[in-house]
């Protein structure tokens, strides 16, 4: 794939200072929303620099600018490898094996909206993906039968079915009144693929954060992660849309038909633009997200003319 700086924008704007998270949204200096921020260009071994292939990853260096540095405790079960022969687009993944209570921030995180890019594994007993202590975080669902879904929301605490064959338990992220989206859509499936998983709760929640499993031995995770972006407040449909088209792009992963594919530049047809996507716009909604920059150097702010859906 090509790499060049591109900007996704709903319409024209000018250049000028911008937000410098995912997408372009939230800022990297850890005065905005934007609480965590792991990309696989930050991951590091025992000696801080980038791992060989296969090697031991002990920390995932934060660009958010809060220094969280989820790290590697060897204190828990099983680890992460720096993958470089599965990558994707690309990208190195961070390679977990029966990981679970090993990979954490060592301060407190405040979390209301999880996004994670990842690609699962084998699948285990109500396998953590990532979450926080307190039992509160993405998870697998009880039963093989259902490998390829992540918990629902749903007021039923036992280990029971809905009739569709989504686990209910509402210590998953989403709780009762959460939201989950798959690829830009509603939606738990993600057919032991990979995929986007956006997960927004009902309240935030602060504590320790893990990668991985977060709550005993048997609930480990296998699989592999790309990026994780967690902000503190429930980010809107237009700050959503922005950052799913640039994990989209950057990954090489369409979006779900009836999510929010904007973005179109990636594809061959039109250069194979795929990395340091950054977006303004206005969703269906009215929510807009107008300032950005991203992870490149140009900055955009002020479009002339907006309007929903643009």
């Amino acid at each position: 794939m090509t790499k060049k700086l591109l900007l996704f924008l709903f319409s024209i704007s000018n250049l000028i200072i911008a937000q410098t998270g995912p997408g372009g949204v939230g800022s990297t200096d850890g005065n905005s929303t934007l609480e965590l921020w792991l990309v696989p260009e930050s991951i590091e071994n025992s000696e801080g620099n980038l791992p060989l292939n296969d090697e031991i990853i002990y920390k995932w260096s934060d660009r958010s600018g809060n220094s969280m540095h989820p790290q590697y405790l060897q204190s828990g079960y099983g680890s992460a490898k720096y993958n470089l022969t599965n990558t994707i687009n690309s990208f190195p993944t961070f390679d977990a094996s029966n990981l679970s209570l090993n990979f954490r921030t060592s301060g407190y995180l405040m979390g209301k909206t999880i996004i994670v890019a990842n690609n699962p594994g084998s699948h285990h007993f109500l396998s953590g993906l990532v979450g926080f202590d307190g039992d509160k975080g993405i998870r697998r669902t009880h039963s093989s039968t259902f490998s390829e879904r992540w918990m629902s929301n749903g007021s039923d605490a036992t280990s029971t079915f809905n009739s569709d064959g989504v686990d209910n338990n509402n210590d998953s992220w989403v709780g009762d009144n959460g939201k989950s989206f798959l690829n830009g859509a509603s939606g738990f499936t993600h057919n032991d693929a990979f995929h986007i998983i956006t997960q927004i709760r009902f309240t935030s929640h602060n504590e320790k954060f893990f990668i991985g499993g977060y709550y005993d031995s048997t609930r480990k995770f296998d699989g592999e992660i790309t990026e994780i972006i967690i902000f503190s407040n429930e980010i809107n449909l237009a700050e959503r849309t922005i950052i799913e088209n640039y994990l989209s792009a950057k990954y090489g992963l369409e979006l779900a038909s009836n999510g929010n594919g904007f973005y179109k530049m990636d594809k061959a047809g039109y250069g194979n633009f795929d990395f340091h996507v950054a977006g303004i716009g206005q969703a269906t909604d009215g929510s807009s997200h107008l300032h950005s920059r991203g992870t490149g150097i140009v900055e955009i702010q002020d479009p002339s003319n907006i309007s929903n859906n643009k």
